[in-house]
This record gives structure tokens, sequence and C-alpha cells, in this order.
């Protein structure tokens, strides 16, 4: 007998504007500026449970994750998909049986300081790694000494008997400038169509979350 228990999350998680001013500055200066984010057009965050045990189901859709600081220092990763602990095994497994990569999970990642400041990805045929299917779809990112960006795009995801749902965007934008005092961070996601469970079925979610720090002004 199968039990099944998801939470899903089908905002973005948009967190940590960090400023640290000296403490003989007069003026709006910042000795340290800082952004990170974690976005997805949908987001789970659950168990799974079945006559095997228990297994974390951490999934997204049209994910990305991306850090910039004034040190300087970025990180971004963009994916169509993030299908978490339990389909990396899966894969990892498929992988291993058959003796070379069969399976593999598509992202684009940048960093700086690094030689790899841009990337992309472009995952064509469908996935299926029971108990998550998922579709094509493509990513970028990004990054630079006061400059991280990424996009993507993910066609269906599913995940048996608990949640399907159809093609999502997500677009990210984040600057710092640590002498001017100012950070700047955009981010969007989107996803078509979400049904859960079979029984709640939401249309065209769209979430937004935009962060501005210019001196001692923060919106």
């Amino acid at each position: 007998m199968k039990r099944l228990l998801v939470a899903t999350t089908l905002l973005p998680v948009l967190a940590a504007l960090v400023l640290v001013r000296p403490a003989t500055a007069a003026d709006p200066v910042y000795d340290q500026v800082g952004v990170t984010a974690i976005l997805a057009g949908v987001r789970t965050n659950g168990i799974v449970g079945a006559s095997g045990g228990l297994v974390t189901l951490d999934t997204g859709s049209a994910f990305i994750s991306a850090r910039l600081d004034s040190s300087p220092s970025a990180t971004v990763l963009a994916s169509p998909v993030e299908p978490g602990t339990l389909v990396r095994t899966l894969v990892g497994q498929g992988n291993g049986a058959a003796g070379s990569a069969v399976f593999a999970v598509p992202d684009a990642e940048a960093t700086y300081p690094c030689s790899q400041n841009k990337s992309s990805c472009c995952k064509a045929p469908t996935s299926d790694q029971p108990p998550v299917t998922f579709g094509a779809g493509q990513a970028t990112a990004e990054a630079g000494p006061a400059l991280a960006k990424g996009t993507s795009t993910g066609a269906d995801f599913d995940i048996a008997g608990a949640l399907t749902s159809g093609p999502s965007t997500s677009s990210l934008s984040m600057t710092t400038s640590a002498l001017e005092g100012k950070v700047t961070q955009t981010a969007r996601t989107a996803v078509s169509k979400v049904t859960v469970a079979g029984v709640l079925t939401l249309s065209d979610v769209v979430a937004t979350a935009d962060i501005t720090a210019n001196g001692d002004l923060h919106t």
C-alpha cells in the first residue's frame, strides 16, 4: 500500500538582502552588499512513502538559484527542472546499471570569477523517472562582478498521483554596487496550470518580487 504526502509551494522563494555599513561611513556607501534568490514555477517539498520506505521529494520546475555579492562573486544555476534527491538517485542508479550516462539532469551554470561567465542548456526529450515525469525546456545563466541573471522554461511536470503542472517560466536579474550602496533584484515566475491530487486546479499563477536598496532607501 502506497502513502503519499506532498507539500507544494506555488510562489518563488526570494530572500536575503544584505548591506553592511562601515562604522565610519557618513554617506550611504556600504562595505559589503549581497543578495540571493531561489525561484521556481512550481516547487515541492515533501515526503513520498511506499513499501520501500520514505524518501524526500524536493522538486521544482523552471528553477533558478542565484547569489551575488560585492567581493565580487556571483553564481547562477538555472534548469528547466530541479528533480531533487529522489530523481537524481534514480538517474544515478540507471546510469550505473547501463555503464554510461543514459539519463542527465539539464542545467545552465555560470560563476564569477571564472572563465564560465555564461551558460545555456536545452532539454529536448521527455524524461520519465517515476514517480516524476518532466518535459522539454531550456535555461540560461550569466554571472559577472556586479550582475547575476538567469532564465528558465519548463514543459509539463508531473508527480504521479500528487501534482501536475503545465509549462512554466522563470526569470531573474540582480545587480549590486557597493560604492553607490545600491542593490536591485527583479524576479518573476509563472505556471500555466497546476492540479493538486486531481481535486484542485489553479490556472495562470504568476508571482513577482522586486527588491531595491539605494543608500538608506529600501523598497
